[in-house]
Protein backbone atom coordinates (compact mmCIF):
# COMPACT_ATOMS: atom_id res chain seq x y z
CA UNK A 1 0.00 0.00 0.00
CA UNK A 2 1.34 3.33 -0.79
CA UNK A 3 1.98 6.10 1.58
CA UNK A 4 -0.34 8.14 0.20
CA UNK A 5 -2.85 5.71 0.88
CA UNK A 6 -2.18 5.07 4.67
CA UNK A 7 -2.11 9.04 5.31
CA UNK A 8 -5.57 9.08 3.55
CA UNK A 9 -7.34 5.79 5.44
CA UNK A 10 -5.41 7.28 8.71
CA UNK A 11 -7.34 10.98 8.22
CA UNK A 12 -10.82 9.13 6.98
CA UNK A 13 -10.52 7.02 10.23
CA UNK A 14 -9.36 10.37 12.21
CA UNK A 15 -12.28 12.10 11.00
CA UNK A 16 -14.78 9.45 11.03
CA UNK A 17 -13.87 8.56 14.66
CA UNK A 18 -14.49 12.52 16.16
CA UNK A 19 -18.11 12.33 13.95
CA UNK A 20 -18.83 9.68 15.73
CA UNK A 21 -17.88 10.62 19.38
CA UNK A 22 -19.35 14.33 18.46
CA UNK A 23 -22.57 12.41 17.22
CA UNK A 24 -23.16 10.15 19.84
CA UNK A 25 -22.52 12.86 22.78
CA UNK A 26 -24.54 15.58 21.31
CA UNK A 27 -27.72 16.35 23.82
CA UNK A 28 -29.97 18.71 22.59
CA UNK A 29 -33.60 18.52 24.40
CA UNK A 30 -36.29 17.09 22.56
CA UNK A 31 -33.91 15.88 19.75
CA UNK A 32 -34.32 12.23 18.39
CA UNK A 33 -31.61 9.31 19.39
CA UNK A 34 -28.69 9.78 16.99
CA UNK A 35 -26.76 6.72 18.09
CA UNK A 36 -27.51 4.51 14.91
CA UNK A 37 -27.49 7.84 12.66
CA UNK A 38 -24.24 8.75 14.57
CA UNK A 39 -22.52 5.44 13.49
CA UNK A 40 -23.98 5.73 9.85
CA UNK A 41 -22.64 9.67 9.83
CA UNK A 42 -19.12 8.37 10.33
CA UNK A 43 -19.25 5.54 8.42
CA UNK A 44 -20.59 7.45 5.49
CA UNK A 45 -17.54 10.20 5.84
CA UNK A 46 -14.88 8.05 6.13
CA UNK A 47 -16.22 5.77 2.57
CA UNK A 48 -16.23 9.29 1.03
CA UNK A 49 -12.96 10.32 2.25
CA UNK A 50 -10.81 7.75 1.67
CA UNK A 51 -11.18 8.83 -2.09
CA UNK A 52 -10.94 12.23 -1.55
CA UNK A 53 -7.78 12.62 -4.02
CA UNK A 54 -9.72 11.15 -7.00
CA UNK A 55 -12.67 13.04 -6.30
CA UNK A 56 -12.17 16.41 -4.59
CA UNK A 57 -15.41 18.23 -5.80
CA UNK A 58 -18.07 15.07 -5.31
CA UNK A 59 -16.36 14.11 -1.84
CA UNK A 60 -16.95 17.92 -0.76
CA UNK A 61 -20.48 17.57 -2.48
CA UNK A 62 -21.39 14.55 -0.20
CA UNK A 63 -19.88 15.63 2.70
CA UNK A 64 -22.63 18.89 2.50
CA UNK A 65 -25.45 16.87 1.42
CA UNK A 66 -25.15 14.19 4.91
CA UNK A 67 -23.90 16.61 7.07
CA UNK A 68 -27.07 18.85 6.39
CA UNK A 69 -29.16 16.09 6.45
CA UNK A 70 -27.89 15.08 9.70
CA UNK A 71 -28.39 18.59 11.29
CA UNK A 72 -32.23 18.71 9.73
CA UNK A 73 -33.20 15.50 10.50
CA UNK A 74 -33.71 16.13 14.08
CA UNK A 75 -30.58 14.65 15.52
CA UNK A 76 -28.59 16.51 18.33
CA UNK A 77 -27.00 19.13 16.21
CA UNK A 78 -23.16 18.75 15.51
CA UNK A 79 -22.25 21.68 13.60
CA UNK A 80 -22.56 22.25 9.70
CA UNK A 81 -18.81 23.33 9.55
CA UNK A 82 -16.30 21.19 10.99
CA UNK A 83 -17.10 17.57 9.18
CA UNK A 84 -16.33 19.75 6.23
CA UNK A 85 -12.89 20.99 6.89
CA UNK A 86 -10.97 17.92 5.27
CA UNK A 87 -13.17 18.10 1.95
CA UNK A 88 -12.59 21.57 2.04
CA UNK A 89 -8.78 21.62 2.11
CA UNK A 90 -8.82 18.74 -0.47
CA UNK A 91 -10.55 20.77 -3.03
CA UNK A 92 -8.74 23.95 -2.75
CA UNK A 93 -5.48 21.89 -2.91
CA UNK A 94 -6.92 20.11 -5.68
CA UNK A 95 -6.88 23.95 -7.33
CA UNK A 96 -11.43 23.73 -6.92
CA UNK A 97 -10.49 27.19 -4.96
CA UNK A 98 -14.06 28.89 -6.09
CA UNK A 99 -15.53 25.35 -4.49
CA UNK A 100 -14.10 25.44 -1.91
CA UNK A 101 -14.58 28.70 -0.71
CA UNK A 102 -18.37 28.79 -2.07
CA UNK A 103 -18.99 25.56 -0.35
CA UNK A 104 -17.32 26.73 3.04
CA UNK A 105 -19.49 29.89 3.20
CA UNK A 106 -23.06 28.70 2.14
CA UNK A 107 -22.15 26.14 5.14
CA UNK A 108 -21.27 28.70 7.32
CA UNK A 109 -24.22 30.60 6.19
CA UNK A 110 -26.42 27.76 6.65
CA UNK A 111 -24.94 26.73 10.12
CA UNK A 112 -25.63 30.70 10.65
CA UNK A 113 -29.53 30.88 9.42
CA UNK A 114 -30.31 26.89 10.79
CA UNK A 115 -29.47 28.82 14.45
CA UNK A 116 -31.26 32.03 14.14
CA UNK A 117 -34.57 30.79 12.38
CA UNK A 118 -35.24 27.37 13.21
CA UNK A 119 -33.69 27.20 16.69
CA UNK A 120 -34.32 30.47 17.15
CA UNK A 121 -31.22 31.56 19.23
CA UNK A 122 -30.41 35.34 19.95
CA UNK A 123 -28.27 36.61 17.26
CA UNK A 124 -25.22 37.35 19.27
CA UNK A 125 -24.59 33.75 20.56
CA UNK A 126 -24.94 32.46 17.27
CA UNK A 127 -22.69 35.14 16.03
CA UNK A 128 -20.27 34.44 18.39
CA UNK A 129 -20.16 30.96 17.76
CA UNK A 130 -20.14 31.56 13.88
CA UNK A 131 -16.55 33.47 13.88
CA UNK A 132 -14.88 30.37 14.44
CA UNK A 133 -16.62 28.53 11.99
CA UNK A 134 -15.48 31.12 9.55
CA UNK A 135 -12.08 31.57 10.70
CA UNK A 136 -11.17 27.14 10.96
CA UNK A 137 -13.32 27.02 7.45
CA UNK A 138 -10.81 29.80 6.27
CA UNK A 139 -7.81 28.64 7.50
CA UNK A 140 -8.73 25.05 5.81
CA UNK A 141 -9.37 26.69 2.46
CA UNK A 142 -6.16 28.32 2.90
CA UNK A 143 -3.86 25.40 3.78
CA UNK A 144 -5.32 23.73 0.95
CA UNK A 145 -4.21 26.47 -1.58
CA UNK A 146 -0.93 26.72 -0.01
CA UNK A 147 -0.07 23.24 -0.75
CA UNK A 148 -1.35 23.61 -4.01
CA UNK A 149 1.03 26.58 -4.70
CA UNK A 150 3.38 24.44 -3.30
CA UNK A 151 3.08 21.38 -5.43
CA UNK A 152 2.75 23.46 -8.24
CA UNK A 153 6.17 25.13 -7.76
CA UNK A 154 7.60 21.59 -6.96
CA UNK A 155 6.14 20.60 -10.56
CA UNK A 156 7.61 23.82 -12.17
CA UNK A 157 11.31 23.19 -10.55
CA UNK A 158 11.35 19.65 -11.43
CA UNK A 159 10.05 20.97 -15.26
CA UNK A 160 12.80 22.86 -15.23
CA UNK A 161 15.85 20.88 -14.01
CA UNK A 162 14.43 17.80 -16.46
CA UNK A 163 14.80 20.64 -19.07
CA UNK A 164 18.34 21.63 -17.68
CA UNK A 165 19.21 18.28 -17.40
CA UNK A 166 18.40 17.80 -21.33
CA UNK A 167 20.43 20.82 -22.43
CA UNK A 168 23.09 19.39 -20.26
CA UNK A 169 23.09 16.25 -21.99
CA UNK A 170 22.93 17.96 -25.46
CA UNK A 171 25.42 20.26 -24.95
CA UNK A 172 27.78 17.59 -23.43
CA UNK A 173 26.83 15.08 -26.64
CA UNK A 174 27.76 18.09 -28.87
CA UNK A 175 31.27 18.55 -27.02
CA UNK A 176 31.95 15.14 -27.22
CA UNK A 177 31.00 15.41 -30.99
CA UNK A 178 32.53 18.54 -31.63
CA UNK A 179 35.93 17.43 -29.51
CA UNK A 180 35.89 13.81 -32.08
CA UNK A 181 36.11 16.41 -35.45
CA UNK A 182 38.63 18.54 -33.78
CA UNK A 183 40.57 14.78 -33.41
CA UNK A 184 40.17 13.70 -37.08
CA UNK A 185 41.05 17.21 -38.41
CA UNK A 186 44.46 17.25 -35.87
CA UNK A 187 45.69 13.70 -37.14
CA UNK A 188 44.29 13.90 -41.08
CA UNK A 189 46.24 17.10 -41.36
CA UNK A 190 49.15 15.61 -39.58
CA UNK A 191 49.44 12.80 -41.34
CA UNK A 192 48.58 13.34 -44.51
CA UNK A 193 50.94 15.59 -45.29
CA UNK A 194 54.16 13.16 -43.45
CA UNK A 195 52.76 10.28 -45.13
CA UNK A 196 53.13 12.33 -48.77
CA UNK A 197 56.09 13.58 -47.98
CA UNK A 198 57.34 10.32 -47.20
CA UNK A 199 55.69 8.47 -49.86
CA UNK A 200 57.75 11.05 -52.70
CA UNK A 201 60.92 10.51 -50.86
CA UNK A 202 60.61 6.95 -50.36
CA UNK A 203 60.36 6.72 -54.35
CA UNK A 204 62.78 9.41 -55.68
CA UNK A 205 65.36 7.20 -52.64
CA UNK A 206 64.42 4.02 -54.46
CA UNK A 207 65.17 5.63 -58.17
CA UNK A 208 68.38 6.92 -57.22
CA UNK A 209 69.46 3.90 -55.18
CA UNK A 210 70.93 2.09 -57.64
CA UNK A 211 73.30 4.63 -59.40
CA UNK A 212 73.25 7.33 -56.30
CA UNK A 213 73.28 5.74 -53.04
CA UNK A 214 74.73 8.69 -50.99
CA UNK A 215 71.54 10.43 -52.54
CA UNK A 216 69.20 8.22 -51.88
CA UNK A 217 70.43 8.13 -48.35
CA UNK A 218 70.44 12.04 -48.32
CA UNK A 219 66.10 11.74 -49.53
CA UNK A 220 65.58 8.71 -46.60
CA UNK A 221 66.91 11.05 -43.80
CA UNK A 222 64.55 13.69 -44.95
CA UNK A 223 61.62 11.18 -45.02
CA UNK A 224 63.00 10.39 -41.62
CA UNK A 225 63.02 13.81 -39.99
CA UNK A 226 59.94 14.32 -41.74
CA UNK A 227 58.20 11.34 -39.76
CA UNK A 228 59.79 11.95 -36.56
CA UNK A 229 58.63 15.83 -36.79
CA UNK A 230 55.30 14.28 -37.04
CA UNK A 231 55.63 12.06 -34.30
CA UNK A 232 56.09 14.94 -32.03
CA UNK A 233 53.31 16.93 -33.34
CA UNK A 234 50.86 13.80 -32.81
CA UNK A 235 52.09 14.19 -29.20
CA UNK A 236 51.60 17.59 -28.74
CA UNK A 237 48.08 17.04 -30.42
CA UNK A 238 46.76 14.40 -28.36
CA UNK A 239 48.13 15.72 -25.12
CA UNK A 240 45.97 19.33 -26.03
CA UNK A 241 43.28 17.38 -26.82
CA UNK A 242 43.32 15.26 -23.76
CA UNK A 243 43.65 18.95 -22.18
CA UNK A 244 46.60 16.96 -19.39
CA UNK A 245 48.46 19.61 -17.60
CA UNK A 246 51.25 16.89 -17.23
CA UNK A 247 53.17 14.26 -18.93
CA UNK A 248 51.73 10.86 -17.00
CA UNK A 249 54.11 9.22 -20.07
CA UNK A 250 57.47 11.47 -19.25
CA UNK A 251 57.57 12.48 -23.02
CA UNK A 252 58.72 15.77 -24.22
CA UNK A 253 56.39 17.36 -26.24
CA UNK A 254 56.76 20.07 -28.71
CA UNK A 255 54.42 23.15 -28.39
CA UNK A 256 52.23 23.31 -31.23
CA UNK A 257 53.48 24.23 -34.47
CA UNK A 258 52.37 27.72 -35.73
CA UNK A 259 53.95 30.69 -38.47
CA UNK A 260 57.85 30.06 -37.40
CA UNK A 261 57.76 26.68 -38.36
CA UNK A 262 56.00 27.55 -41.95
CA UNK A 263 59.69 27.89 -42.98
CA UNK A 264 60.42 24.33 -42.18
CA UNK A 265 56.75 22.97 -43.71
CA UNK A 266 57.94 25.01 -46.80
CA UNK A 267 61.14 23.31 -46.93
CA UNK A 268 59.61 19.75 -46.28
CA UNK A 269 57.61 20.50 -49.54
CA UNK A 270 60.93 21.88 -51.49
CA UNK A 271 62.49 18.59 -50.59
CA UNK A 272 59.45 16.74 -52.85
CA UNK A 273 61.11 18.53 -55.81
CA UNK A 274 58.10 20.95 -55.44
CA UNK A 275 59.32 24.62 -56.05
CA UNK A 276 57.82 26.32 -53.71
CA UNK A 277 58.34 30.14 -52.36
CA UNK A 278 57.19 31.82 -49.13
CA UNK A 279 56.17 35.56 -49.08
CA UNK A 280 55.73 36.93 -45.74
CA UNK A 281 53.88 40.91 -46.12
CA UNK A 282 52.61 43.67 -43.48
CA UNK A 283 53.54 44.02 -40.17
CA UNK A 284 54.16 41.20 -37.77
CA UNK A 285 51.47 40.84 -34.70
CA UNK A 286 50.56 39.37 -31.76
CA UNK A 287 48.87 36.47 -32.73
CA UNK A 288 46.80 33.61 -31.03
CA UNK A 289 48.11 29.75 -30.69
CA UNK A 290 44.67 28.99 -32.04
CA UNK A 291 44.98 31.01 -34.81
CA UNK A 292 48.52 30.64 -35.57
CA UNK A 293 48.16 26.96 -35.78
CA UNK A 294 44.81 26.94 -37.78
CA UNK A 295 47.10 29.03 -40.21
CA UNK A 296 49.78 26.61 -40.44
CA UNK A 297 47.32 23.95 -40.63
CA UNK A 298 46.11 25.33 -43.70
CA UNK A 299 49.43 25.81 -45.82
CA UNK A 300 50.12 22.22 -44.92
CA UNK A 301 47.09 20.68 -46.02
CA UNK A 302 46.82 23.00 -49.14
CA UNK A 303 50.90 22.03 -49.89
CA UNK A 304 49.78 17.92 -49.45
CA UNK A 305 47.15 18.66 -51.73
CA UNK A 306 49.97 20.25 -54.41
CA UNK A 307 52.16 16.96 -54.17
CA UNK A 308 49.51 14.56 -54.47
CA UNK A 309 47.43 15.48 -56.60
CA UNK A 310 47.74 18.72 -58.60
CA UNK A 311 51.31 17.29 -60.86
CA UNK A 312 52.44 21.20 -59.90
CA UNK A 313 55.94 22.11 -60.17
CA UNK A 314 55.65 25.33 -58.64
CA UNK A 315 53.68 26.83 -55.36
CA UNK A 316 53.42 29.53 -53.93
CA UNK A 317 52.42 30.86 -50.40
CA UNK A 318 51.77 34.09 -48.99
CA UNK A 319 51.35 34.92 -45.85
CA UNK A 320 50.27 38.77 -44.86
CA UNK A 321 49.12 40.91 -41.75
CA UNK A 322 46.20 43.59 -42.82
CA UNK A 323 43.66 45.08 -40.69
CA UNK A 324 43.50 43.26 -37.75
CA UNK A 325 43.64 39.74 -39.67
CA UNK A 326 45.67 37.25 -41.05
CA UNK A 327 45.45 36.65 -44.45
CA UNK A 328 46.61 33.07 -45.95
CA UNK A 329 47.00 32.13 -50.15
CA UNK A 330 48.30 29.24 -51.68
CA UNK A 331 48.49 28.75 -55.35
CA UNK A 332 50.19 25.87 -57.87
CA UNK A 333 50.28 26.03 -61.38
CA UNK A 334 49.02 22.30 -61.84
CA UNK A 335 45.81 20.80 -63.07
CA UNK A 336 43.73 22.62 -60.77
CA UNK A 337 40.18 21.06 -59.03
CA UNK A 338 39.90 18.56 -61.64
CA UNK A 339 43.03 16.88 -60.39
CA UNK A 340 42.72 17.76 -56.69
CA UNK A 341 39.37 15.81 -55.86
CA UNK A 342 41.39 13.79 -53.77
CA UNK A 343 41.62 16.62 -50.83
CA UNK A 344 37.82 17.45 -50.71
CA UNK A 345 37.78 16.03 -47.25
CA UNK A 346 40.89 18.10 -46.23
CA UNK A 347 39.68 21.26 -47.55
CA UNK A 348 36.10 20.70 -45.28
CA UNK A 349 37.97 20.44 -42.56
CA UNK A 350 40.50 23.19 -43.15
CA UNK A 351 36.96 25.39 -43.94
CA UNK A 352 35.69 24.27 -40.60
CA UNK A 353 38.95 25.05 -38.72
CA UNK A 354 38.61 29.01 -40.19
CA UNK A 355 35.37 29.22 -39.29
CA UNK A 356 36.47 27.81 -35.47
CA UNK A 357 38.40 31.20 -35.32
CA UNK A 358 35.74 33.39 -36.65
CA UNK A 359 37.77 33.27 -40.18
CA UNK A 360 37.02 32.48 -43.58
CA UNK A 361 38.51 30.02 -46.51
CA UNK A 362 38.01 29.60 -49.91
CA UNK A 363 39.33 27.16 -52.55
CA UNK A 364 38.97 27.23 -55.96
CA UNK A 365 40.36 27.26 -59.75
CA UNK A 366 43.60 29.87 -59.84
CA UNK A 367 43.28 33.27 -61.58
CA UNK A 368 45.73 31.57 -64.21
CA UNK A 369 45.47 28.20 -64.49
CA UNK A 370 46.16 25.97 -61.38
CA UNK A 371 44.09 25.84 -57.86
CA UNK A 372 44.22 28.59 -54.82
CA UNK A 373 43.21 28.55 -51.15
CA UNK A 374 42.50 31.91 -49.61
CA UNK A 375 41.96 32.27 -46.20
CA UNK A 376 41.26 35.22 -43.60
CA UNK A 377 41.73 34.43 -40.19
CA UNK A 378 41.07 37.30 -37.30
CA UNK A 379 44.50 37.50 -35.10
CA UNK A 380 42.22 36.88 -31.74
CA UNK A 381 40.17 33.84 -31.34
CA UNK A 382 36.71 34.12 -32.23
CA UNK A 383 34.42 33.62 -29.38
CA UNK A 384 32.24 30.85 -29.29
Amino acid sequence: MSRARVVDAGLALGAGAIVATAALSAEEPGSRSSDLAGWLLALVVVGLLLVRRRHPVGVLAGLALVTVAYNMAGFAGIGFVWPMLLGLYTAAAAGHLAVAVGTGAAMTALDTGWLLVAERHPVLPVVAMSVPDVVVSGLAVALGDAVRSRRGWAAETRERLRRVEEETGRQARQAITEHRLRIAREIHDITAHTLAVVAVQINVAADALPDEPEEARRTLEVAADVSRQAIDELRTAVRVLRDDPGDPGGLVTAPPPGLPELDALVDGARATGLRVTLHRTGTPGPVSPTVALTAYRIVQEALTNVVKHASASRAEVRVGHDQGALRIEVTDDGRGPSGSGGGGHGLVGLAERAAGVGGTLTAGPGETGGFQVRARLPLGEAVR
